[in-house]
């Protein structure tokens, strides 16, 4: 995901996945967002064997990279296949 904004500054890029982090000094409760989006995201994608990056795009604007492994996604039904299986051999 990317924006066409200033991008991120050098400082931030280790602290946007912070709770309650806020860049940009402007933002506070009364004017909207917690600080809370980008480390709810990230933890969900880590929870699920993935990961989230923030960065900033070479031609201007924040970058957040995600991925999700499909192996882990795909392998889930033959987890379960295996789980019934040896429990059906100790009964």
């Amino acid at each position: 995901m990317r924006d066409t904004g200033p991008g991120f500054v050098p400082e931030e890029l280790g602290c946007v996945f912070e709770p309650l982090y806020r860049g940009e000094v402007s933002r506070n409760r009364s004017t909207g967002g917690a600080g809370l989006r980008l480390t709810i995201s990230q933890r969900i994608l880590r929870r699920h064997g993935g990961e989230l990056i923030a960065s900033n795009h070479p031609d201007k604007g924040a970058l957040l990279s995600g991925w999700l492994p499909t192996a882990t996604i795909c392998s889930l039904p033959l987890a379960r296949v295996v789980i019934e299986e040896k429990l059906a051999e100790y009964g």
